[in-house]
């Protein structure tokens, strides 16, 4: 997965069209620090950064994690906006609250960039996959594969987060035409493996008789 690689490109060719400027500096927020994926996010991130340098352009890096707080990572924009960084991509805790900063970084003319969670502002450029399709699609093989019929749980990420709550609404939307399928549980455990495998653990002891199971991101 290059996402963030692909992000930071974008950033510099918005900003600069064709024409490229010697250095930039471009912000990264990342709303959420306990799974592997965030891990890579940020690691993507700075091989980007290389990348361009090779290139001949300089990009320096501001990064802060934010671990599910909104209004901490809405202060981590509003510091990055005031740093004076070209750019900030942003992976965030809310597809609302950001809409009065956004507004604040293109006032200063700094691009947004929303990636992982569609945001309602206008003032960021989206740059993901379709979430609630994401969790539809995953969903209605389930209910293929089950013939329909069974009892079934659902494992999910970070309750609140706007992927999290896309993806299960996505889930539940394709079980609901398959009248014969019951979710008996729905569980959330953060994107952490760890906990994931913890969390099925104890729903094979409370529901012996289940027939599916649909996790994210093979947590368990």
């Amino acid at each position: 997965m290059k996402k963030v690689l692909a992000l930071a490109a974008v950033a510099v060719l918005f900003m600069s069209g064709t024409t490229f400027a010697q250095s930039y500096k471009i912000g990264l927020s990342n709303g959420w620090v306990g799974s592997e994926w965030r891990t890579q996010m940020i690691e993507e991130a700075q091989a980007a950064a290389a990348a361009w340098k090779d290139k001949g352009v300089d990009i320096e890096l501001v990064i802060q994690s934010s671990d599910v707080d909104v209004q901490g990572q809405i202060g981590a924009v509003r510091n990055m906006i005031n740093e004076g960084v070209n750019a900030i991509i942003i992976n965030p805790n809310s597809p609302t609250a950001f809409d009065p900063i956004f507004a604040q970084a293109k006032e200063a003319g700094i691009l947004v960039i929303a990636t992982d969670a569609e945001v309602s502002s206008p003032d960021a450029i989206y740059v993901g996959i379709d979430q609630t399709d994401y969790g539809r699609k995953g969903c209605q093989w389930l209910a293929d594969t089950l013939g329909g019929k069974g009892n079934v749980v659902t494992i999910n990420g970070v309750a609140g987060h706007p992927a999290n709550e896309m993806r299960a609404a996505g889930c539940n939307e394709a079980l609901a035409a398959f009248p014969d399928i019951k979710i008996v549980n729905a569980a959330n455990a953060n994107w952490d493996q760890a906990q994931g495998q913890q969390t099925m653990q104890n729903l094979l002891a409370t529901y012996p008789d289940l027939n599916g199971v649909y996790v994210q991101d093979g947590m368990a």
